[in-house]
């Protein structure tokens, strides 16, 4: 996803889910990666951390939340 640096009135979180009802968020379920940035903005590539294998199905989602 692409974030503006200098958003001070939102904030973007990316969710994953395999059931659509509870959502995770945060470094214990999500890998954030900064792919590139020049100085208005950067591309961050959000990666679920539940392995494939041991899943049947997973979602991810971006969450814009206002501050």
């Amino acid at each position: 996803f692409h974030k503006r640096k200098a958003a001070i009135d939102h904030i973007c979180r990316p969710q994953v889910t395999g059931d659509f009802a509870d959502w995770k968020t945060g470094a214990a379920f999500i890998e954030d990666t900064i792919i590139s940035e020049d100085p208005i903005k950067q591309v961050i590539e959000a990666r679920d951390l539940t392995p494939a294998s041991t899943a049947s199905q997973r979602f991810i989602r971006l969450l814009v939340d206002p501050l």
